[in-house]
């Protein structure tokens, strides 16, 4: 959360700012005071909102693609972060990007679930549902039911 910033920009094509620059990588970046200046100058990417004295961002890595930044700024002090928060954070953007695996899982398997089960009734083939286990019928679809009488 960046108080200079109070709403997230909008979804955009890559530019010259730093957090590009790290997308584009998909490697850490840790600036801070006049190497910041330099790398400015040597790259040409700069911060996206004004000036800044640390600037530490890993990127989000899901089977070698960045998805995402998660990125630490300060505007002050130009030793806010070291090299052992560099560590921390590509641990929790590990977990960020965990979580919305799990979560993109989860969401395609709703969504086959939906699909299935509306392909399964509106279908007019006679279709069961039967346990393997005991034999039991799970579930029937409206054809079967209209065609053989079978309730619930």
């Amino acid at each position: 959360i960046n108080p200079r910033v109070p709403t997230p920009p909008a979804p955009r094509p890559l530019g010259q700012n730093l957090t590009d620059y790290v997308l584009r990588r998909a490697e850490p970046l840790h600036l801070r005071g006049p190497e910041l200046e330099a790398f400015v100058a040597r790259t040409g990417h700069r911060p996206m909102f004004g000036t800044l004295e640390s600037w530490l961002a890993v990127p989000l890595l899901a089977g070698g693609r960045a998805l995402g930044v998660l990125a630490l700024i300060d505007y002050d002090n130009p030793d806010a972060y070291r090299a052992e928060d560099a560590q921390f954070l590509r641990f929790v953007a590990g977990q960020i990007v965990s979580a919305l695996q799990r979560v993109e899982v989860e969401a395609a398997r709703r969504e086959s679930r939906e699909y299935f089960s509306k392909s399964f009734h509106a279908s007019p083939a006679l279709m069961l549902l039967v346990s393997l286990e005991t034999g039991r019928i799970l579930e029937a679809n409206g054809a079967f039911s209209r065609a053989s009488g079978y309730a619930r």
